[in-house]
């Protein structure tokens, strides 16, 4: 049986350090021979969208007519309703309406937002007696706004519905959210009525 050899001793320290500084050489830590190889690390950002606008859907109010052209086109959109041919009125209840053949007075009215007239001297000149506009008739020469003080609202009159046309004669109305359009076939001249406001063509 063989005795090992016997190990100078303080040699394992200084083999020790060498092996750490050969591995340190192999791997780039050295400062010649060998050039240091470099990894290259990507960082790519995380975009987040921008949250996209919601569509709208709702489709916008009409705007009121200003020409017997405009209104036809208006009037285009509605379906006649077959019972409204003498008197309704608006959905909110409003305006009242009555386009009856035989009535003594056929136009629209307003219950409330009367209207300021054009002039300060128009409401003088109908004689109405109001200081403000009240209803827009039809007449011989056509629509007129009228400075009334009297009314031609009767009670029972049934709503026209949104988008739903009323005739009788020569005249139809569409009833709309923005308030009362009419028209006469006959003269080719209109109005549209509505709180604070009203066109005549």
């Amino acid at each position: 049986m063989r005795t090992p050899a016997p190990r100078a001793p303080g040699l394992a320290a200084p083999i020790a350090l060498l092996l750490a500084i050969f591995v340190l050489a192999g791997c780039g830590g050295g400062t010649g021979g060998t050039t240091p190889s470099t990894t290259t690390v990507t960082i790519t950002p995380t975009v987040t969208p921008a949250p996209s606008k919601a569509t709208s859907t709702t489709t916008p109010p009409p705007t009121p007519p200003q020409s017997y052209d405009q209104a036809v086109q208006h009037l285009a959109t509605g379906t006649t309703d077959p019972a409204r041919t003498t008197s309704f009125t608006s959905p909110s209840g409003n305006i009242y309406c009555d386009i009856y053949a035989g009535s003594p007075v056929r136009g629209c009215e307003l219950r409330s937002g009367r209207i300021a007239p054009p002039t300060a001297d128009y409401c003088g000149r109908g004689g109405g007696g109001a200081k403000d506009i009240g209803r827009v008739q039809f007449s011989v020469s056509g629509p007129t706004a009228v400075c009334n003080s009297d009314s031609i609202v009767t009670t029972g009159a049934a709503p026209l519905k949104y988008g739903s046309v009323a005739v009788a004669g020569s005249i139809a109305c569409i009833s709309e959210s923005i308030g009362v359009t009419c028209l006469d076939s006959g003269t080719k001249k209109g109005f549209f009525l509505a709180r604070s406001t009203f066109f005549i063509f």
